[in-house]
Order: structure tokens, then sequence, then C-alpha cells
């Protein structure tokens, strides 16, 4: 609820203080990220069983030694699920550094009846009925995410601008 300001006091310390603002400026706030730094990400299914994931990840080379500051919200429900995780994992690919941890801030939205909340008593732990299709959803949009452009898209090159080059 990134249009919700609270405070979050443990052991007499203040944790959070964070003031209403748009999710990308919330995100930022919880990874300890520039707002322009965090890439943004998206992806949908159109099938009948619709699912939709949107949010924000740290590139590549802001990853932290630390799992802490990995979030995801299933229909407005903070959860922890391995198989997602590992789907954003995968999404990075070769482009993660070893030993490190994305870190993000993913909404992830789907029928309820596809997803069992039942697993955990605290209800941390969730299932989804379409697993599969969840994890593949998450990894290519993660991917996507992170996509670096070919070197190409850069610089065009034209066969007389090399036969006219000094170096040639």
């Amino acid at each position: 609820y990134p249009e919700v300001a609270f405070r979050l006091i443990h052991n007499e310390r203040q944790v959070l203080d964070l003031l209403p603002s748009e999710r990308r400026d919330r995100a930022a706030e919880l990874l300890n990220a520039e707002p322009d730094e965090l890439l943004w990400v998206e992806g949908e299914t159109g099938a009948e069983n619709a699912l939709r994931i949107e949010g924000f990840i740290t590139p590549p080379g802001r990853c932290r030694r630390s799992r802490s500051k990995q979030y995801l919200v299933v229909r407005q429900r903070p959860i922890q699920s391995r198989p997602v995780n590992t789907a954003i994992y995968s999404g990075y690919g070769s482009l993660l550094p070893h030993g490190a941890h994305p870190q993000y801030v993913l909404w992830l939205d789907l029928d309820p009846r596809n997803l069992d909340v039942n697993v955990h008593p605290t209800k941390r732990e969730v299932r989804f009925a379409q697993e599969s299709q969840v994890r593949q959803l998450a990894q290519e949009a993660v991917r996507e995410a992170v996509r670096v452009p070919e070197a190409s898209a850069f610089v065009p090159v034209r066969s007389t601008d090399v036969a006219d080059s000094p170096l040639a």
C-alpha cells in the first residue's frame, strides 16, 4: 500500500518511516536505492487463468550479498514463494554476479481460486495452482527487464563508413 504512510518501530528503534508515495518511490525506499536506478518489471498472460506481475528490481550491479530486501506481494498480501524466487534468479541468468542476490519489490495478481494460502500457519507461504505458469511469467518478465540491448543497436555501420574511415 504505497499510498499509506506508516512508521515501524522495533525495540524502541525506528526501522521505517514511509510517507505516502508512488510505487516506484516506495520500492526505492524499501530497497535503499534511487528511484531511477530501479528496473521496471511487468508481464502478464492473456490466458483464461490470467496472471499479472509488475514491480521493480535492482540492476545486476546493485545486487547484494544477503537475501534481505526481497519483497513479493500476492493479492495485497506479502508472501514468500521459493518457485517465484527461483524464477527471479533465473531471469537474471549469467548477469547476476556469483554470490549476489537481487533486490526486488514485485506484485503478482491472479484469480484467488488459483491460490492456496493455507500452506503455512502464518499465511506467509502460498501454493499456486499453475505454478509452472507463474514461474515462467516471473522469469520472462525479469529477463526482459535486465535485457542488455545488442551493441549494433547503438552504432549503425554502413560499408561506406568503414571504407572512408581513417582506420581503413
